[in-house]
């Protein structure tokens, strides 16, 4: 990985770091902000910890922020992923997409898209590769923060979209131009949607509620348009995590961005025609009995199976 450091080149993990440009503010412009205390941030699956000076939003410190994605070189070396500093890199960025005063668009139009999906993709790989545990457990702090990234990425362009038809749908009407913009700079994570349901049956619940969360955000936004989802080795990995998961918040959650994903999309609905092991699984949730929520699920299973002509209408 390269990363602008200031007139000082480093190596890291056999990639040099060159100078670019500086990746922070300069020391006179945090004072003349007149910053307040430090904020900090702890992962929960390790014990990085970064600081972050709370600098009131400005054009200004929105400019800097993004130019602290656009010095990131990310190269396609496995090892560089695994470092220290990529994982100091990728807290840097959690915080300033998770901060609320942050300009996300302005980020994504530096690059942020980009970088994520390089990184996410490198590290997810990493955690499903049950042959190579040693650095299975230091890409799984990365993928952590990733994922706090990447929701907090899907958050912001869903929330922009929705005022976009909230507006679109009032009397005074409403230019969708800025979502629509938004919507396209963030199509390349689509991509991400595979690995985010081969991650869902994994042992992490952290892991699981924030893979989930994207997941279903990214269908939303796209629908239809995200890349071939269900695959076999995908439309397994939804069968295995409705199998597995029993509480019904999960599993309504996980069958409406299933039916989304079928509804939306022809390939789609084709792919989950084929695939056996799924289809059972969504039958025995057909047949839950009980609580309310259970109803809730038996009726999202039965709506998808009947998109596929595996029950008559009225069964």
């Amino acid at each position: 990985m390269e990363i602008a450091a200031p007139s000082v080149p480093l190596r890291v993990a056999g990639s040099s770091v060159s100078s670019i440009r500086p990746l922070l503010p300069k020391d006179t412009d945090l004072t003349l902000a007149r910053p307040g205390p430090a904020l900090s941030l702890r992962s929960p699956h390790s014990g990085l910890k970064v600081h972050r000076l709370a600098v009131p939003a400005t054009p200004a410190n929105s400019e800097k922020e993004a130019g602290c994605v656009s010095v990131l070189l990310i190269p396609g070396h496995r090892e560089s992923v695994l470092g220290n500093t990529v994982q100091s890199v990728v807290a840097l960025l959690s915080n300033l997409v998770t901060c609320k005063d942050s300009n996300t668009k302005l980020l994504c139009e530096h690059g942020l898209v980009h970088h994520v999906c390089n990184l996410f993709t490198a590290a997810a790989t990493l955690c499903l590769d049950v042959d190579d545990k040693p650095s299975t457990e230091v890409a799984a702090t990365l993928l952590f923060s990733l994922l706090d990234i990447l929701h907090g990425m899907l958050t912001y362009m869903s929330g922009v979209v929705r005022l976009a038809l909230q507006a679109q749908k009032s009397s005074s009407g409403g230019d969708t131009q800025a979502a629509e913009d938004l919507l396209l700079l963030g199509k390349p994570l689509t991509a991400l949607a595979g690995l985010l349901i081969r991650l869902l049956p994994g042992e992490d619940p952290e892991v699981f509620e924030v893979s989930s969360k994207c997941l279903s955000i990214l269908v939303q936004l796209y629908g239809g348009a995200v890349p071939d989802s269900l695959c076999p080795e995908n439309a397994e990995s939804f069968a295995r995590v409705l199998a597995s998961r029993k509480d019904p918040k999960d599993q309504k959650l996980l069958l409406r961005t299933l039916r989304r994903m079928v509804t939306s999309s022809e390939q789609h609905r084709v792919r989950l025609e084929q695939a056996d092991t799924l289809q059972w699984v969504l039958e025995r949730l057909a047949q839950a009995e009980g609580s309310p929520d259970k109803g809730v699920v038996a009726s999202l299973a039965l709506d998808i199976l009947r998109s596929l002509g595996s029950l008559q209408e009225g069964t």
